[in-house]
C-alpha cells in the first residue's frame, strides 16, 4: 500500500517537476514608472505541450504575455491571450521579443531585488519564478528555477 501511495504522490508533483526558468530577470524602472516586463527562458521538460494564459505578481496589478511585431516600418507590442511552451521546448522572453509585462506596479522595482512571478497555464496549473531587477540594459545570469 505504501508504494502505490507513493506513487501516486510523486506522479501528483510530476506535473510541475520539469518546467525550468532561467535567466529569469525583470527590467527595474525608476519610481513612478507603472509598467515594467519580465523576461525568461523557460524549458518544458514533460512530455506534454503548456499553455500559458495569464500570470500574476503581488507587485503588479496585471500580468500579460506579450510580443513584439513589425507592422510597416514600425516595431509594435501585442497582447497574446496565450503562448504554449511544446513538449521539450525553450521559449525565449527576451527584449523585442517574447515577454511578460507587469502593469500598474504597486510599487518601485529596483536593481538587485527578487521578485517571484506565478505564470498560469490553461489547465490552472501555476509556474513560479523568482527574478532579479536589473537596470534597462544590464543582464545578470541566474541560476535555474525548477518548477
Amino acid at each position: 500500500m505504501k508504494k502505490i501511495w507513493l506513487v501516486m504522490l510523486l506522479s501528483s508533483f510530476g506535473v510541475n517537476a520539469h518546467v525550468l526558468f532561467n535567466n529569469t530577470q525583470i527590467r527595474a524602472l525608476p519610481p513612478g514608472v507603472p509598467n515594467t516586463a519580465a523576461y525568461f527562458e523557460v524549458t518544458n521538460d514533460t512530455d506534454t505541450a503548456i499553455t500559458f494564459v495569464s500570470g500574476e505578481a503581488d507587485f503588479a496589478k496585471r500580468v500579460e504575455i506579450h510580443t513584439h511585431e513589425q507592422s510597416g516600418d514600425m516595431m509594435q507590442m501585442r497582447k497574446l491571450d496565450s503562448i504554449t511552451v511544446n513538449a521539450h521546448e525553450t521559449l525565449v522572453f527576451q527584449p523585442g521579443g517574447l515577454h511578460v509585462m507587469l502593469l500598474g506596479l504597486t510599487g518601485s522595482v529596483k536593481p538587485g531585488e527578487h521578485r517571484q512571478v506565478t505564470l498560469i497555464s490553461a489547465t490552472g496549473n501555476r509556474y513560479s519564478f523568482t527574478a532579479v531587477a536589473v537596470k534597462p540594459g544590464e543582464t545578470m545570469s541566474m541560476h535555474s528555477h525548477q518548477h
